[in-house]
């Protein structure tokens, strides 16, 4: 399969090349794919932690002068199964399970430390109240490290949730569950063929934040749980990890500048389509091309799956490792003022397989321009879905999703097999300039998880 490789780590495109892949690392792979809707498992019994502190703060609590909760807090949290109430002490530090139950609170946004008191932020507030919204939350919200190592480690640890352990996997110990120690041993093997040769780190699955927060929530599917909570299974690790893995892995980072800067508006349009796909942007002049193909992607609806490549006139601009046999530019070293003035067009063209062509107008320039940027204004319709097989493939599946099956040849079997195959709520009209821009932030950030994502996604 053909992929994308601009700003990806070679390294870690080196564990799914196909030598070496362990087993499990595929397996997991593949149930990220899978088309299936990801259904929330025992969701009041996962959130209840948090649902618990952010009840249990309130209007908010005054922190000690060392900046950690009160000894009451920390006993209530022993005495109302959030915390193990054999715990060593009555302080933060001395339970890990209040002190992850913070760390994570605050890296997802649900609690603000500001002035000595800890206080429910306004989203905590709103879904503290909707316990499926607040799955999904914690889900977009992991990894919560910051070190990559760390997140890279975590995105494996939440990969590895997805796929069981098999019987001949097992290896009692006195000590610790089974599973337990092969979870770490499947993790050392696929740290150590990422990582280890590149930057020296000694490789092993030390405890992250993540780690705790999977315990925490009843995801580790072997610890016991505190008396009081309900034991979380297996299915509800699964559904958690794969929501983890498939959405967001973090709050979307601001990737715009606000001006002023020198800026273009371009109009996008997909070729062929009808109604026409297309999205208004505003982007600096300076931005490169590589940096447009990532934000042609988030505004578009694409997963950057496939190769791609610019035409200015006779002259072709792609990734550096692009091999056409034919001369290609840089990308990364053409800004689009460079090549781009008003009443100029430019080529886009991404997968060379079903071959969807774009057509980037640019429009005016915009000198001085102080809104957000790159940033979609405009736009119409949902972009087609990956492998659909090109426009034709769109029209026919857009007629079917419609119900208008017989009027494009289509079989009732063939049609009903279309529908199974379309992305989970697919519809062609829909389109929503805040997921564009959200999208767009996302391509733009070096989120390590997200590449992680990718990787695996080509496999």
């Amino acid at each position: 399969m053909e992929s994308s490789r601009t700003g990806w780590n070679p390294v870690m495109l080196e564990l799914f090349a196909g030598r070496g892949v362990p087993a499990w690392v595929m397996a997991g792979a593949a149930s990220i794919r899978a088309q299936e809707p990801i259904i929330p498992v025992q969701v009041d019994e996962v959130v209840f932690p948090v649902a618990w502190l952010l009840d249990r703060i309130g209007p908010g609590v005054t922190l000690t002068k060392a900046g950690y909760l009160p000894t009451a807090v920390v006993r209530d949290a022993l005495t109302s199964g959030v915390a193990d109430p054999i715990a060593s002490g009555q302080r933060e530090l001395d339970v890990w399970e209040v002190s992850t139950l913070r760390t994570l609170c605050t890296t997802s946004r649900l609690l603000r430390r500001a002035k000595g008191m800890l206080t429910v932020t306004k989203l905590g507030r709103r879904l503290a109240s909707d316990p499926t919204a607040l799955w999904w939350h914690l889900a977009d919200s992991l990894p919560i490290e910051a070190d990559p190592f760390s997140r890279h480690q975590a995105g494996l640890e939440l990969l590895s949730h997805l796929v069981p352990m098999t019987d001949d996997e097992a290896t009692p110990s006195e000590f610790r569950p089974a599973a337990d120690l092969d979870r770490e041993r499947r993790l050392k093997e696929a740290l150590g063929m990422c990582w280890a040769f590149a930057d020296g780190r000694p490789v092993g699955p030390q405890w992250t934040d993540t780690s705790g927060a999977l315990r925490l929530l009843g995801l580790s599917t072997k610890h016991s749980m505190p008396r009081g909570r309900a034991p979380v299974g297996e299915a509800a690790a699964i559904a958690f990890a794969r929501a983890a893995l498939t959405r967001p892995a973090v709050p979307v980072p601001d990737q715009t500048s606000r001006g002023p800067v020198d800026a273009l508006e371009v109009l996008v349009s997909l070729d062929g389509t009808d109604p026409g796909v297309w999205r208004r942007l505003v982007v600096p002049e300076s931005i490169s091309l590589g940096r447009l193909h990532g934000v042609l992607q988030g505004a578009m609806g694409w997963t950057d799956s496939h190769l791609h490549m610019f035409r200015v006139g006779d002259r072709m601009i792609g990734p550096v490792d692009l091999d056409l046999g034919e001369p290609t530019d840089d990308e990364a070293e053409v800004t689009l003022g460079s090549v781009g003035r008003p009443g100029t067009s430019i080529g886009y063209e991404y997968d060379f397989g079903d071959s969807w062509e774009h057509r980037i107008e640019v429009l005016r320039a915009l000198a001085g321009y102080s809104g957000p940027t790159p940033a979609v204004v405009a736009g119409e319709r949902a972009c087609p879905p990956e492998d659909v097989g090109g426009i034709g493939g769109h029209e026919q599946l857009c007629a079917v999703l419609a119900g208008h099956a017989d009027r494009v040849g289509i079989d009732p079997d063939q049609a009903a097999e279309m529908v199974t195959w379309a992305p989970t709520g697919y519809d062609p009209s829909r389109f929503d300039a805040d997921e564009a821009n959200a999208r767009i932030a996302l391509a733009l950030s070096d989120n390590e998880l997200t590449r992680l994502q990718r990787a695996i996604e080509q496999r």
